[in-house]
C-alpha cells in the first residue's frame, strides 16, 4: 500500500462543470511517500482494504522486498538507504498468492454491467466459472449530482481475482486479452 506525500492527494478528483456534466481531474503521480507491505485473507478482507484508502492512498499488485520503505525518485533514491524509487526494479509479482486486477473502462458500443462484464471474461475464459471474484466500481462510475441526475452509468469496472502464482499475472493478463479477442469480445 502506498501513501503518498508529494502530491498529498493519487485519487481523482470528481465535481460539476460548468454545463453540469462530471468534470475529472486526473490524479497525481507519486513522487514521494511510504509503500507498506500489507496481507489480506479473503477477498473480503481485501474489500475491507480497498474501502478505507484515503485520498493520498493506493494499492499496488506488485510486491516489494521491503515490509516498508520510503518512496522517493529515482534520482534521490541513491544516496538514501532506506529509500526506494517506485520502478519495477523494487516491485514484482511474488512467486506466491496474488490478486490479478482487470480494470474496464466501457465499451465503444454501449454499456456493460458488472454481470455482463464478468460473463463476457466467462464466455472467454471458461475455467473463470468457478472463481471467486470481487467486484468495485471504478472511480468515476455509477457518480450522481447532488440532486440525483445521474453523471455517469455504472458501467466502468474493476474485477479482483486471487490467483495461486502471482508471478504469472503478466502471462495470465496477456492470455486473456488473447481469449477475449479470439471470442470477439473486445
Amino acid at each position: 500500500m502506498f501513501t503518498s506525500t508529494v502530491p498529498d492527494r493519487l485519487t481523482k478528483v470528481l465535481s460539476l462543470a460548468a454545463d453540469g456534466s462530471m468534470a475529472k481531474e486526473s490524479a497525481a503521480n507519486m513522487m514521494r511517500g511510504t509503500a507498506q507491505r500489507a496481507t489480506v485473507q479473503g477477498l473480503q478482507a481485501l474489500a475491507d482494504v480497498l474501502e478505507n484508502l484515503s485520498p493520498a492512498q493506493a494499492v499496488s499488485w506488485g510486491v516489494c522486498d521491503r515490509v516498508q520503505a520510503t518512496i522517493v525518485p529515482e534520482r534521490d533514491a541513491q544516496g538514501q538507504p532506506d529509500a526506494i524509487s517506485r520502478t519495477r526494479r523494487h516491485f514484482a509479482y511474488p512467486a506466491g498468492p496474488g490478486v490479478l486486477m482487470l480494470d474496464h473502462d466501457g465499451t465503444p458500443d454501449g454499456e456493460l454491467s458488472a454481470d455482463a462484464f464478468r460473463q463476457r471474461l466467462i464466455d472467454a475464459c471458461p475455467a473463470l466459472v468457478g472463481a471467486p471474484m470481487l467486484w468495485r466500481p471504478s472511480c468515476s462510475a455509477g457518480v450522481r449530482a447532488p440532486g440525483g441526475r445521474e453523471l455517469s452509468a455504472l458501467t466502468r469496472h474493476r474485477l479482483y481475482i486471487p490467483v495461486r502464482d502471482a508471478s504469472r499475472i503478466p502471462e495470465a493478463g496477456r492470455a486473456l486479452m488473447q481469449l477475449l479477442w479470439a471470442a470477439g469480445l473486445v
